[in-house]
């Protein structure tokens, strides 16, 4: 029986790899873009798909569930597995010399949790990896203690979705606020996907909360689910949530509340995530590109006083309640057309196709003192590979308009 890789990016090579090692080469690979498959490997015809040809599909995070190879699957009632490379590598997991594995969700500031965390278990000298939606794809990680001591796992909604086999140690939830709408196919959906962190935990453990309205959770499962209200305020673009989450695991772990600290209290600048990266004479400029929901924008937007907003992408049928857009933003920016059901009352509304068309908009709409932000509160693959190509692109045109130093 052969097995099929369902997309063919980083996730997808990482499982075509783990198959080469095991000796296992009656495998093809679907992805609807992809050019540098092997023509012997790739599959493209859905008559090609039946019981007595497959018995697993390899499935990457952002396939859809409506995707036209998972609904002939379904459809037709194919006995074919559907499984991820969290699926694989769980079930590898057969010895006990096997590391502490974390979980870690939520809607935003993921990533941010991860890679702090990881940085505070280094710091006090243990062997640790990230890895799933950052860092290394998890087949790429090994499965022995002796050479990780901690495996951090950062689980995206697409990810929670479509995996089964998981068995984690500790489970986090940063934050749940509506994004993925679209994949989902409704709000309920989406956050339901992210609860469901909690059924993998591995002993009777409670999953740690950040932060989340509280009516979210059945009454019959509150007591599954721990709130942490540790932290106060923001510390060096570290949100609250992010740092209760950090702190409630490193209690967990018993590491020393020292180590935490010395990690918090550094000055940091998050890639893409509300980088103050230029100031001229009169205005500055921040690169929020990181920013793919109307949470994050609104939270990005609370920072800024007065300015121009530059918004773009796909916005994946997220409510647009969960925008706001206060009075001192005077300018929306459209990178494409203006697609969104808000009221902007008298703000000026502009549309451009290019970042080389937004130096005169904001010559002409801002004055001293205002800021001009990329918080574009969409994905971004229209128009670019991915957010940091996206980010990149607005800080070459900002950069070359008006950081260069006049010669």
């Amino acid at each position: 029986m052969k097995s099929m890789i369902l997309g063919y990016g980083s996730t997808g090579k990482s499982i075509e790899n783990y198959l080469l090692r095991q000796n296992i080469s009656s495998y093809t690979i679907w992805d609807d873009y992809a050019t540098d498959i092997s023509p012997d490997k790739s599959e493209s015809n859905l008559e090609n798909i039946d019981s007595g040809q497959y018995g697993s599909i390899y499935i990457s995070p952002g396939i859809p569930p409506d995707h036209k190879v998972i609904s002939h699957v379904y459809t037709n009632k194919l006995d074919i597995s559907i499984e991820t490379d969290l699926d694989i590598y769980f079930k590898s997991l057969s010895h006990t010399d096997i590391p502490i594995i974390i979980g870690i969700t939520g809607t935003n500031g993921k990533s941010t949790c991860v890679e702090l965390l990881k940085e505070i278990i280094l710091s006090t000298g243990v062997k640790v990896e990230a890895c799933g939606n950052v860092g290394h794809p998890i087949l790429e990680c090994s499965t022995s203690k002796s050479d990780n001591d901690y495996l951090i796992v950062e689980l995206s909604s697409f990810q929670l979705h479509y995996a089964k086999s998981l068995n984690l140690d500790i489970a986090a939830i940063v934050n749940i606020s509506e994004d993925h709408i679209d994949w989902h196919g409704n709000k309920e959906n989406y956050q339901k996907t992210k609860l469901s962190i909690n059924k993998y935990l591995s002993k009777d453990n409670r999953t740690i909360v950040g932060q989340m309205p509280t009516d979210l959770i059945p009454d019959k499962d509150r007591s599954k689910y721990l709130f942490i209200d540790k932290a106060r305020e923001e510390k060096n673009n570290i949100s609250e949530d992010i740092q209760n989450v950090i702190i409630a695991i490193c209690e967990e772990l018993k590491i020393e509340r020292k180590y935490v600290d010395d990690v918090f209290n550094k000055k940091r600048v998050s890639e893409h995530r509300f980088d103050i990266f230029g100031q001229n004479n009169k205005l500055t400029f921040v690169n929020d590109s990181k920013a793919t929901n109307f949470s994050s924008v609104t939270k990005g937007l609370a920072k800024v006083e007065r300015g121009l907003l530059i918004m773009h992408g796909d916005y994946k049928g997220v409510d647009e309640s969960f925008l706001e857009i206060h009075d001192g933003i005077h300018t929306v920016v459209f990178y494409g057309e203006p697609n969104l059901d808000y009221n902007f009352g008298d703000k000026k509304i502009y549309s451009i196709n290019t970042f080389h068309e937004l130096p005169s908009i904001i010559d002409s709409e801002c004055d001293k003192g205002d800021t001009v932000i990329l918080s574009p509160g969409g994905s971004s693959f229209e128009h670019f590979k991915d957010y940091r190509d996206r980010g990149l692109g607005f800080m070459k045109i900002i950069s070359e308009n008006y950081l260069m130093e006049e010669k």
